[in-house]
């Protein structure tokens, strides 16, 4: 997500849909020819599997890169098993 500032992003969680949003405008530059604005917007939304402990969900943002930590619960880690001869 580069071109973002942290303060732009925004995560939130409604049941077990994740959503992710950002948006950024900038103030219009006027030339003696034209005015240019930019804006950028970007919207993703993620169905999260069973055995998410959402109150431990943690999101950081550092140089344009968001990373999203979905702690799973013991139950849904699941188990090795093994392959017999």
């Amino acid at each position: 997500m580069p071109g973002f500032e942290p303060a732009e992003v925004r995560v939130e969680l409604l049941g077990e849909v994740l959503t992710v949003e950002a948006e950024h405008r900038e103030a219009a530059e006027k030339t003696a020819e034209a005015a240019e604005r930019t804006y950028a917007h970007m919207r993703r939304e993620i169905t999260l599997p069973a055995g998410v402990e959402a109150e431990r969900i943690e999101a950081t943002y550092r140089n344009g890169v968001l990373e999203i930590h979905l702690p799973r619960t013991p139950e849904a880690v699941g188990r090795r098993i093994e392959v017999k001869i």
